[in-house]
């Protein structure tokens, strides 16, 4: 039985097919909101992980971190922590910012993509295909704040 009357519903396809059926359904349904899994809730539970590199490396960064990447929120998240921590005293002010590494799907990489063309929007990834299904995100919707340079 489903707590707190929720309705859930397994997607045959990929996250953008999700997110095009909770487009569809909040408008037939006049849903005030959605929880959108791509912009909300990984922002800040991928934060999460530049704490846990600053604090396992004593409180400074790493020259560079190796991610595999997806949509890219765990980059912005990471990211996101460092701007905090330094605003918090944390970690000292000016510190240089690892170099983020992006290490995708390797039949679904929209990021490095637009990255090589010098793109700062992604196009749709056709045909996405990866057995790492956390990575096969074909259209990374959180690439306008990755920055190209």
């Amino acid at each position: 039985m489903p707590a707190y009357g929720a309705h859930i519903t397994l997607v045959d396809g990929l996250i953008s097919d999700c997110a095009r059926m909770i487009a569809e359904r909040k408008e037939k349904r006049r849903m005030v909101r959605d929880l959108d899994i791509e912009r909300t809730l990984p922002r800040g539970s991928k934060k999460t992980m530049g704490y846990e590199v600053a604090e396992q490396m004593g409180w400074k960064l790493p020259d560079a971190i190796i991610y595999p990447t997806g949509g890219g929120v765990g980059l912005i998240g990471m990211w996101k922590a460092f701007e905090e921590m330094e605003e918090l005293g944390w970690i000292a002010a000016g510190t240089k910012r690892p170099k983020m590494i992006v290490v995708p799907g390797g039949g679904c990489a929209p990021i490095p993509k637009a990255w090589e063309e010098g793109k700062a929007v992604s196009e749709p990834w056709t045909n996405a295909t990866t057995v790492a299904a956390g990575l096969r995100v074909p259209k990374a919707y959180a690439d306008y704040i990755i920055s190209t340079s």
